[in-house]
């Protein structure tokens, strides 16, 4: 029984020291991140926790942004403190009407910065006054979009519930519109067109029949004055303008950072540039006709099994570099 006893006691033991250590641990932690319990509210004591809020988590000082969400500072169109009735509870939240969002503030928020949930203005189906409830604002939302159909419930001060109906339903016909707009639209269409595999299948057809007729011309040598020669200008000048168009419609529909940030438009734009500088036939830029046959290399961004093979071959080329002046 002593040799039990002295188990029982030295395990206790064990298990408080565990205990304390994590405690300092937790003691320092808190001390040092830079949102320790961001907008708890001191008065409500110990016991309550706010989890289910976003709270009582920590969140690393070298963050490049809080894990908890933000209310916008900017672009707004109205606030206010008023109440989000829920089905098991009625509570006070800051509400805020942005250009593309009705954004919900936190419960227990001394900040009044922390976000709990957000209603894209596009996907507002329906806002009305509540048939049993003239002073409930009632939301509905689309059942395929981000609140997944969800219908919420608001009572705003009287004296500002009509202009909370007024502003966000007109805000949501402006997010709608210019969702819906006929450029978007367009450049919607344009995109999905674009990207179709029989689109892309053509463009490349084009440029390997481009590269036959270039190589073609490099192997005959055909004289200025001859039928051939100008054969050869004609589908040059025709390829140069469907590459062109083609750039156009590309950058039209990707506009402009999807468009730019890929390395294989970029391409496209320098050898078509190169292309149309030739046209001009000028005898200072004679020097750049051989660079016609770079076009070939856009083959690569068209086909995804070729620009995959080009990107091991590029991706390789370093560490062989790096090989070859170490040995």
């Amino acid at each position: 029984m002593a040799e039990n006893f002295d188990f029982d006691a030295a395990a206790g033991g064990m298990m408080e020291d565990a205990l304390k250590a994590m405690k300092e641990n937790q003691s320092l932690y808190n001390k040092h991140s830079q949102y320790t319990l961001r907008g708890r509210n001191e008065a409500l004591g110990e016991d309550k926790d706010l989890a289910h809020e976003g709270f009582g988590t920590y969140e690393d000082k070298f963050a490049k942004k809080p894990l908890i969400g933000e209310l916008p500072t900017a672009n707004i169109i109205k606030e206010e403190v008023m109440q989000w009735i829920l089905p098991n509870r009625t509570t006070s939240r800051r509400m805020v009407l942005g250009r593309k969002f009705l954004f919900i503030g936190a419960e227990f928020d001394l900040t009044d910065s922390v976000l709990n949930d957000k209603i894209p203005l596009m996907e507002i189906e329906s806002i009305h006054f509540q048939p049993s409830d003239s002073t409930v604002l009632v939301v509905e939302t689309a059942a395929n979009g981000f609140n997944s159909g969800r219908m919420y419930y608001f009572r705003p001060p009287s004296t500002s519930l009509h202009s909370w109906l007024e502003e966000i339903r007109d805000a949501s016909d402006k997010a709608r519109e210019h969702k819906l707009s006929r450029i978007r639209r367009f450049r919607k269409w344009t995109m999905r067109a674009y990207g179709a595999k029989y689109i892309q299948s053509i463009v490349s057809v084009l440029i390997i029949c481009n590269f036959v007729t270039i190589a073609s011309e490099a192997q005959m040598q055909p004289g200025p004055d001859t039928d051939l020669y100008k054969l050869m200008r004609q589908l040059d000048v025709a390829f140069t303008v469907l590459f062109t168009a083609e750039i156009i419609l590309n950058g039209f529909a990707h506009w402009f950072w999807p468009f730019v940030r890929n390395w294989w438009n970029l391409l496209d734009i320098v050898v078509v540039f190169f292309s149309l500088l030739t046209l001009l036939q000028i005898e200072a830029l004679s020097v750049l006709e051989p660079t016609r046959a770079f076009r070939i290399f856009r083959l690569a961004g068209k086909v995804e099994q070729l620009r995959r093979i080009v990107n091991a071959v590029s991706s390789a080329m370093s560490p062989m570099a790096n090989a070859l002046l170490i040995g």
